[in-house]
């Protein structure tokens, strides 16, 4: 599984939502931040940039973010991680949920010159989990469920899983699967393993069918 697509992709899914469009306290370069956004969800990523740019130099968290994943994907600019951890920065500074998933996983990975630094990770991971992000949520309890930088607690791991996978989250949904089916932080329960596999698995992921057909656990 590619854990930054599918942040992507969830990411793109709640940016586009109108109210993902307005953050409380970030009024200035609003005008420029929904101009930009219309011309990226159109394709139109050169002239995206400039005005998330110009929206971002305004101090807008969400202009500063979508200007990270330009630098990040390489569009409407020339790719750039350490251009991108930036931007990512400045909007987790200012309490942007989808920047601090980012920063936490630019410092798993030792991305855009930050340091692979497990415990910075955690900290982003919870700051974004804890206003609901479910991709970091999702980290967040992977994290607890191998020991990263925190100590190991395969509940504690479950009650996040299970905050991300009620939210949709395919990873999410195959990681509480895999919990109830080791009996790891929750009840072995092979019908409930079952439950959410086949949900995982209604969205398209092949591990949850392979794990499925692995365990006997039925289509």
């Amino acid at each position: 599984m590619n854990r930054m697509k599918t942040a992507l992709r969830n990411m793109f899914a709640w940016m586009f939502e109108p109210r993902a469009l307005v953050v409380d306290g970030a009024q200035d370069g609003q005008k420029e931040l929904d101009k930009g956004l219309k011309a990226y969800n159109d394709g139109r990523f050169a002239d995206a940039v400039p005005l998330f740019r110009k929206a971002a130099e305004k101090g807008h968290p969400v202009a500063e973010h979508m200007l990270g994943i330009c630098c990040y994907d390489g569009d409407g600019v020339r790719r750039d991680d350490a251009e991108a951890a930036k931007w990512f920065r400045k909007a987790a500074d200012r309490g942007f949920a989808n920047a601090q998933y980012m920063i936490g996983d630019f410092h798993e990975s030792g991305r855009g010159g930050l340091e692979q630094d497990y415990a910075e990770a955690a900290k982003w991971y919870r700051l974004a989990a804890e206003q609901g992000l479910d991709q970091a949520q999702n980290s967040l309890g992977w994290f607890y469920y191998n020991g990263f930088c925190v100590k190991k607690d395969p509940a504690e791991a479950v009650k996040w899983y299970r905050l991300a996978a009620e939210q949709g989250l395919d990873e999410a949904q195959y990681n509480l699967g895999v919990a109830y089916l080791e009996g790891s932080g929750v009840g072995k329960d092979r019908a409930e393993a079952a439950k959410w596999f086949r949900l995982a698995a209604g969205q398209g992921m092949k591990d949850a069918e392979k794990m499925m057909k692995m365990n006997g656990l039925g289509a």
